[in-house]
């Protein structure tokens, strides 16, 4: 039985790629990816080969037609080669910017390249008894690709280099594709349920932050939304999360987990040995005169300016009440947007990170912008049971 089927679409005909159970069974791996589900990655690294042309998998791979003079595939070329340049422009529907992501082949161990190996070669199989065009006899699969002699039909042993390649690239740069499904709106933004895995080659490119300046939204098309959590100037640098920010893990937690993705974060957050404590007086910086207060004072004590605490509280006891309604009501309109990023925006200028107060506005944000783009649905199930019990067809889903 296939666990995680992936349809596609060859020659006007549906067909089930892959058998996730099998793979485990054959490549002996119960565990495929290291960052993501094995069923995700698996089904990531098919798509890669199965939604692209295979004459123009060819051209990338012999460096021919509209690939002509590039530097070939890192499946063969290595890294170093491979990436020195990258495309004219990164877009996701060119196979050369989903073969320019990173794959750190380098920093992978044995045991890992094997079974990935192993994987690859099976997966390339299935690709195969689903219809993709690709040579078994009758050609060298051991010869290495030039542009003097691109063969007719993609050997199959290409196939599953390039298969190996995307395993790699993918772990360590596709993002979980998740749902949130929940039986009442106060659930929908804790439970979530992985349902595969996304590559956005632009977004990949993309470095890591504990205090990140951005965080993505999936919406229920697929579609990736890159949302700034900050004010952004014309030449500052975009960051967002791998992993839990430093509110949620500590930084032990993080740099752990981090290795996944074989780096050491250098964020401002770690240099600086950021901690939060829920618990902690938090400071305000005065509108008026940008002197440091307590956020339990009335006034500035240096310019007896009332604003600052008076802004501070106003958002405790206004703005995120009215804010957390909507979420919990499900009607986020797009001025209720614009309140959640304004209020967001005016926490960070007035208190010193790291502070609960910008946390909950991040939050809030975060929540705001995933009920009114996100992926998520609602289902009453104990109240469809009841009913269905009571035999009343009044029900409606």
């Amino acid at each position: 039985m296939c666990t995680g089927c992936y349809q596609t679409r060859l020659s006007k005909q549906k067909m089930c790629i892959l058998s996730c159970t099998l793979l485990d069974k054959y490549a002996s791996w119960s565990g495929f990816g290291q960052v993501h589900s094995n069923f995700a990655t698996s089904q990531a690294a098919c798509a890669c080969i199965s939604n692209t042309d295979p004459s123009r998998l060819l051209d990338y791979i012999c460096s021919t037609g509209d690939y002509l003079g590039g530097r070939g595939h890192q499946a063969f070329v290595g890294a170093k080669l491979g990436r020195e340049a990258p495309p004219p422009r990164i877009d996701p529907s060119d196979y050369s910017s989903v073969a320019f992501l990173t794959a750190c082949s380098d920093k992978h161990s044995t045991k890992y390249l094997l079974q990935s190996t192993v994987a690859s070669i099976f997966l390339a199989y299935c690709l195969y008894i689903g219809g993709y065009p690709m040579e078994w006899r009758n050609v060298d699969l051991f010869a290495p690709p030039s542009t003097g002699s691109r063969p007719k039909y993609i050997p199959a042993s290409w196939v599953a280099a390039c298969i190996l390649y995307h395993i790699q690239a993918i772990d360590i740069n596709a993002f979980n594709f998740d749902i949130s499904i929940s039986q009442n709106l106060a659930g929908i933004t804790k439970e979530s349920t992985i349902i595969g895995a996304m590559l956005y080659p632009s977004i990949s490119l993309i470095n890591h932050s504990c205090n990140p300046s951005a965080f993505l939204v999936m919406s229920s098309r697929g579609v990736g939304c890159l949302v700034a959590s900050k004010t952004l100037t014309a030449g500052s640098e975009i960051t967002m999360q791998y992993v839990g920010d430093f509110y949620e893990k500590s930084k032990e937690e993080r740099q752990k987990i981090l290795k996944l993705f074989y780096f050491e974060c250098n964020c401002e957050a770690c240099i600086n040995e950021w901690t939060y404590n829920e618990d902690s007086k938090e400071r305000l910086i005065c509108p008026h005169c940008k002197a440091s207060l307590c956020s339990t004072l009335e006034a500035c004590p240096l310019c007896s300016s009332t604003s600052g605490p008076e802004r501070y509280r106003r958002l405790w006891n206004e703005d995120f009440k009215r804010i957390i309604g909507c979420v919990l009501d499900g009607d986020v309109s797009l001025e209720i947007l614009k309140t959640a990023a304004d209020v967001l925006d005016q926490a960070q200028s007035l208190v010193v990170p790291p502070a609960k107060t910008i946390k909950k506005a991040i939050t809030l944000f975060k929540y705001s912008m995933f009920i009114r783009y996100g992926n998520w649905v609602v289902e009453p199930w104990p109240k469809y049971i009841l009913r269905s019990r009571t035999k009343t067809k009044t029900f409606t889903p």
